[in-house]
């Protein structure tokens, strides 16, 4: 049999999703043989689901054979791929500024994004401490919704469980499914700092009534807080 040319494995692979960027030939000739599922198999073994499913699909802590754990995030069959494909490209773009997971692989025919695992929601942490969240957390909210806004991604889904640690405390930001290019006429120029910061008090208010959030509350705007007032519990 023909053997290919790393020109077209690298084609077989980008147009099943994978990032082919300082690929060796060996590593393409693996992820290929997992594409088609001939060589290797079970990639991923299932621990346990993450968190509650989706409107998109479901997330799993996963495990290779050499016993690395990943998040593998398992997309609904009619979830097209061009949706994923902007998923994965934007959770790229926050990833490289340090506040997203990166993203290991992801597979558009089989509808699934790996990323590395964190270790625990924000929510959780928030509900043993009577809805309290540190000022230090506060001011790491406010800077990936600068950071955001700066690379020109408006996540658009204030949800407290789309807040996680890593295993040394840093936060991050997951779950990009309704992010969309920031569009400055229709969104602003800051949708993330203004209308995300916004949406998750409203969401805290309506979680954990009486806790206050100074730093969060302080970065809103005069017509913003004045909503944030009416909605008040």
């Amino acid at each position: 049999m023909e053997r290919k040319s790393v020109r077209d494995l690298k084609k077989m692979a980008r147009n099943n999703g994978i990032d082919t960027t300082g690929m060796s030939r060996a590593t393409l000739e693996y992820e290929i043989a997992k594409l088609d599922n001939t060589k290797i198999k079970n990639v991923y073994q299932p621990i346990a689901q993450l968190g509650v499913k989706g409107r998109d699909g479901k997330v799993f802590l996963v495990k290779t054979k050499s016993g690395r754990t990943y998040a593998k995030k398992q997309f609904r069959g009619n979830r097209s791929t061009s949706a994923i494909r902007q998923e994965v490209m934007l959770q790229k773009e926050a990833a490289s500024v340090g506040i997203a997971p990166k993203i290991k692989e992801y597979n558009l025919k089989d509808k699934y994004i790996v990323m590395e695992a964190l270790d625990k929601d924000m929510y959780s942490k928030m509900q043993k401490r009577a809805g309290k969240l540190s000022q230090k957390n506060q001011r790491e909210i406010l800077r990936m919704f600068k950071l955001l806004d700066k690379i020109g991604i408006f996540h658009k889904d204030p949800n407290p469980l789309n807040f996680m640690f890593d295993e040394v405390g840093q936060l991050f930001i997951i779950d990009f499914g309704f992010s969309t290019r920031i569009d400055v006429k229709k969104d602003g120029a800051t949708p993330n700092k203004d209308q995300m910061t916004l949406g998750l008090l409203l969401k805290f208010k309506a979680l954990f009534p009486g806790v206050e959030y100074p730093i969060l509350v302080k970065s809103l705007k005069p017509q913003l807080l004045v909503i944030l007032e009416m909605n008040k519990q």
